[in-house]
């Protein structure tokens, strides 16, 4: 049993630069992204995402959200959130009611509700309808944009299961 293992060029994963790694648990993948695109580890290898086609070499993956009715939810540098699942994908932006479509991270709290932490503020997302917050227009977000002017700080897993939004 390995309790730290190396992702690198070495092991094959494409890249110099890792923006996320997460665990699936339900499906015990790791996925991870880097410069390179988004890489899902199976087992010993690592294969590229290729649902959404040439997104992931555009769009940088800054979260990734594996969701419990095996859809991978991934919030990006400038395309939004791209939700992957049965080898499609499908995209949440800007026109489809996101503050902004630079994504730097998303959860999901206790209710299923996902929320997308974007650099012109906070979207609630439930049942494929989209409620936007933002701190130029309303004061609710709050605490949620505290630090860099324009970007919203990450929302922590922990905040997210204990609903403190």
């Amino acid at each position: 049993n390995r309790l730290v293992e190396t992702f690198d060029e070495n092991s094959g994963l494409p890249g110099t630069s890792t923006a996320a790694v997460v665990r699936d648990p339900r499906a015990e993948r790791i996925w991870i992204s880097t410069n390179a695109g988004l890489f899902v580890r199976n087992a010993d290898r690592f294969e590229a995402v290729t649902a959404a086609g040439a997104f992931f070499s555009r769009f940088l993956a800054w979260a990734v959200l594996p969701r419990p009715d095996g859809s991978v939810w991934v919030g990006t540098d400038g395309g939004g959130i791209a939700i992957l699942q049965g080898g499609r994908a499908a995209y949440l932006t800007r026109e489809n009611g996101l503050p902004g479509d630079s994504v730097s991270d998303l959860c999901e709290d206790g209710s299923g509700v996902v929320w997308a932490a974007c650099r012109q503020g906070l979207a609630r997302i439930e049942n494929g309808r989209v409620t936007a917050f933002n701190p130029a227009a309303q004061s609710s977000v709050g605490p949620m944009t505290v630090g860099i002017p324009g970007r919203a700080r990450p929302l922590g897993r922990k905040a997210c299961r204990s609903q403190w939004l």
